[in-house]
């Protein structure tokens, strides 16, 4: 689809002004001078044209368009008048002038005309003796006679015109006084005389042009366009004007700002299903936005959302406002893009301003808007003109769901990419085998030891949707929404809550092919329930522990923490079993960081390095208050800690 075509599809909007401007065409009946009242960039032009239209078709009247911006200043308006209404009686005026001024030239022997007359005697001669033989000399003599008296009357006009030229240079008369003269007798019929943007002339010319009015005044329609208000200096101009003005008159009210811009918004919801709010659609008609206005908004609106494509990839309102800063409050887009890792530095300012427009804008780009494409605030780069969308449309990502591989891949992107902003804004918005689908896939990655932000949303929802922790409640009168306590969970004990949430959720991982510790490391990992509260849940773990079966389990550290659990011997090192010790030499390294995590004896250090950790000789015991000491621990699995540093694990010992 070429551009031109796309603009014809984009944006149609034909104002019609036929009406006013047969209104307007009558009052060219009578010879006044009509002042045409708007603002620079309001269609003033638009609506002449349609004037113009309807007069030729019905008046025959022919418009004369004077464009003041580029008249010659050392010709006065009223010549440059007369050239543009009556060309050929001007230039016939022009031609007899140069050509009396040549001719009294010639006569004042002033330039010598390099002429040999004794050529012609020679000449005349011939033809003389010539014409004898053909008997014709009478009829060459009578010629001759009328050539020299016609040479006569010629010399006395020539002496005529050297007098006339050479009294009217010594008078110093102006050849205006002739223009005037011949002008004002010539009848200017079916003429219109137009003059646009009188409101930009310098005062000077609009002087000149006054003068002009009054000469023509009676003689033709005129018509003179600019903004009254512009033009009105003070009092006097004023009065001065209501003389020379027949009649004032208003553009159409269907060129007001105020019925522009009502089928832009239409438009805008019928093509993309939104409804600006009111606030925005507001700035248009407050700031005045004119019908020039409204082309270039239209224009960015299609170069930005079609031609480049970012339509599906962001929030249109706030689109749209940023393509309205741009316009019309440079500075402050100047701004925000120069800020834009440190927007809501910007947004703050915005807020705290005395500009309509700032307070407007914060607003709308400050709204909290769960959906994707992510907001301007989040996402400020691609909003930007000019700047090409680096992000996915959510038809893009939901065709990629059908990919096993690219799932994966998706299911473990970081909190600020593409696809999790589009499963925290738009997961609930899924069919249910979608959701399914990506909840099943979560698990298995979760069952292979993966974990990501985005898994971590998939897994809350679908334990918020098995029982709800608050349920939400339409409050009478509009109050809005509060929320209650689900009917499941009305007088039970946080053990009994967590005893709910156990049973509902190990179905879904035993058929997800979860492991006993795989299982517990779920609930932990989601705080779904902690592992005090899974105490006899699990019955076989006294025996797994005893039988040191380590490898037979995906997670094996977390079958023993739930076994110090169930024993309550959490931290309490010198009261553990020789079978917890001996399933502790047994850990795989990993599992073995992840156990003395839980028990604070090691904690993972600043450094970006994922093995380098700190071994603490003490940890603070927030139960009973002050250090415990973690010597025995780590005494008892020396040879453990060293197999770490070996396989390169940084352990550097610290006492908290």
């Amino acid at each position: 689809m070429s551009k031109k075509q796309l603009n014809v599809k984009f944006f149609e909007d034909e104002i019609d002004t036929n009406q006013s401007a047969r209104n307007f065409t009558q009052l060219l009946k009578e010879k006044q001078t009509i002042f045409l009242n708007g603002e620079w960039g309001t269609g003033k032009s638009t609506f002449l044209k349609n004037v113009e239209e309807n007069s030729v078709k019905n008046q025959k009247k022919i418009f004369v368009f004077m464009d003041l911006w580029r008249t010659d200043t050392s010709q006065s308006l009223i010549t440059t008048a007369f050239r543009k209404l009556i060309p050929r009686f001007y230039w016939l005026t022009r031609i007899l002038i140069v050509a009396s001024i040549i001719v009294s030239i010639l006569m004042t022997g002033v330039i010598k005309v390099p002429f040999i007359f004794s050529s012609l005697n020679n000449l005349w001669d011939f033809v003389i003796s010539y014409s004898s033989k053909l008997n014709i000399l009478p009829f060459i003599l009578c010629i001759s006679n009328i050539v020299a008296r016609g040479l006569i009357y010629i010399q006395f006009l020539g002496i005529f015109l050297v007098l006339f030229v050479s009294v009217s240079q010594l008078l110093k008369i102006n050849y205006f006084e002739f223009d005037a003269y011949f002008f004002s007798r010539h009848a200017l019929k079916n003429k219109v005389l137009v003059i646009d943007d009188f409101d930009r002339l310098t005062a000077s010319k609009q002087k000149d042009a006054y003068k002009l009015f009054s000469f023509l005044n009676g003689k033709l329609p005129i018509i003179f366009v600019g903004s009254y208000d512009r033009i009105i200096e003070n009092d006097e101009t004023e009065i001065f004007l209501s003389k020379i003005i027949d009649r004032r008159v208003d553009l159409p009210i269907v060129l007001w700002p105020s019925e522009i811009w009502t089928t832009v918004f239409k438009f805008i919801y019928t093509k993309f299903g939104i409804n600006l709010s009111e606030e925005f659609k507001e700035i248009f008609i407050d700031e005045q936005k004119n019908l020039r206005d409204r082309m270039h908004f239209i224009d960015y609106m299609e170069q930005e959302l079609i031609i480049r494509n970012k339509l599906n990839h962001v929030q249109i309102e706030d689109q749209l406002i940023i393509i309205y800063t741009y316009l019309f409050h440079y500075t402050t887009y100047i701004k925000l893009l120069i800020n834009k890792n440190h927007i809501f530095t910007v947004l703050s300012e915005l807020e705290k301003s005395k500009s309509p427009f700032d307070l407007v804008l914060y607003s709308i780009l400050n709204k909290s808007k769960d959906q994707y494409p992510v907001q301007f605030k989040k996402n400020p780069g691609i909003y930007f003109l000019f700047e090409a969308p680096t992000n996915l449309t959510a038809s893009e990502i939901e065709e990629q769901l059908q990919n096993d591989d690219k799932l994966n891949e998706y299911l473990m992107a970081k909190s600020n990419s593409d696809f999790f902003n589009y499963i925290t804004s738009s997961f609930r918005n899924l069919n249910k085998p979608s959701q399914t689908a990506l909840l099943n896939a979560s698990l298995s990655l979760f069952n292979k030891q993966y974990n990501s932000d985005v898994i971590k949303f998939l897994v809350s929802e679908k334990d918020q949707k098995i029982l709800p922790y608050k349920v939400p409640i339409q409050i009478e009168n509009g109050g809005g929404i509060a929320y209650s306590v689900p009917e499941d969970l009305v007088d039970k004990s946080d053990e009994e809550i967590y005893q709910i949430r156990y049973e509902k959720w190990r179905p879904i991982l035993q058929d997800a092919q979860y492991d006993i510790s795989q299982q517990l490391k779920f609930f932990v990992t989601f705080h779904i329930t902690g592992l005090k509260y899974l105490n006899g849940c699990y019955g076989e773990i006294p025996s797994i522990v005893k039988s040191c079966s380590v490898n037979d389990y995906v997670s094996p550290e977390y079958i023993l923490l739930e076994y110090i659990s169930e024993l309550n011997q959490w931290y309490l090192f010198s009261e553990w079993e020789d079978v917890v010790w001996e399933y502790i030499k047994k850990l795989p390294l990993e599992s073995l960081i992840t156990f003395l995590k839980y028990q604070d004896v090691v904690r993972k250090s600043e450094n970006k390095d994922p093995k380098d950790y700190i071994l603490m000789e003490a940890s603070h015991d927030f139960d009973n208050g002050g250090l415990r000491d973690n010597i025995i621990i780590i005494e008892k699995i020396e040879d453990r800690l060293k197999k770490l540093e070996n396989n390169n694990y940084i352990l550097k010992k610290d006492k908290d």
